[in-house]
């Protein structure tokens, strides 16, 4: 696995808290088990990996429901040397009955038929989606960095067609995380860093087809395909 993607993969991951779908009570709630997948793209490269979004709201569960659970997501034959993947619930919010992850794999996305399952209270759910590899949303190039002080930087980036949000971050030249946050513009700033001049850090924009942060009540809405860019830009401070 190569740097770049690496780091990306991690910003997912971690990203994900920050990205987690927000809980509310509402007043005809769908349920049941969502499954999204879509391409990472990055300079061009339509295979860079997969994209996984999975949800699921059961309000029956009582709020001292703690049982781990897992999804497990199986694809076509060509995905992943025809074996499934399993993934541990990254977000928990058991006293409404909501469960989410997002996350990305190292496996480029074929295109053709996906089936998630989850064993939940002894109940199994499952969603099946049909995606197309060729689906691809542009890379978001960054166009700025402006790092002349020690505690700032300010990032920007180009605008690209379909993409709901952005989700820029500042690492170290090690890949651990200085700072992040989501945008639905096309530049941010970033304060009370405590950067080395001379070091080399990475700037990095992360552009979603469709925006994680969504509702319950849209949980129903969810498209099967959520597609993903980035770019990542090295820099030294000034």
């Amino acid at each position: 696995m190569n740097k770049t993607l690496t780091r990306t993969l991690l910003a997912l991951a971690a990203g994900a808290a920050s990205l987690v779908v927000t809980a509310q009570t509402p007043a005809r709630a769908p349920v049941g088990l969502a499954l999204s997948m879509g391409t990472i793209n990055a300079d061009g490269q339509q295979a860079a990996g997969s994209f996984v979004l999975t949800s699921f709201y059961v309000p029956a569960l009582e709020p001292a429901y703690k049982q781990d659970v897992k999804v497990v997501v199986r694809g076509p034959a060509g995905w992943n040397k025809g074996q499934a993947m399993e993934f541990e619930v990254a977000e928990v919010t058991p006293g409404e009955g909501y469960w989410s992850f997002t996350g990305a794999e190292d496996v480029p996305l074929v295109s053709g038929n996906y089936v998630a399952e989850a064993v939940i209270d002894g109940k199994t759910l499952r969603s099946e989606v049909s995606v197309d590899a060729t689906k691809r949303l542009e890379v978001p190039q960054i166009q700025n960095v402006q790092n002349s002080a020690t505690s700032q930087v300010g990032l920007r980036w180009r605008a690209v067609p379909g993409a709901e949000i952005y989700l820029a971050g500042l690492y170290d030249a090690a890949g651990n995380e200085l700072a992040r946050a989501a945008s639905t513009d096309n530049e941010e700033s970033f304060t009370g860093l405590s950067l080395e001049a001379g070091a080399t850090y990475y700037a990095q924009v992360i552009g979603f087809s469709y925006d994680p942060n969504f509702s319950v009540e849209q949980f129903a809405q969810v498209p099967s395909q959520v597609n993903v860019a980035y770019d990542v830009e090295e820099f030294k401070l000034r």
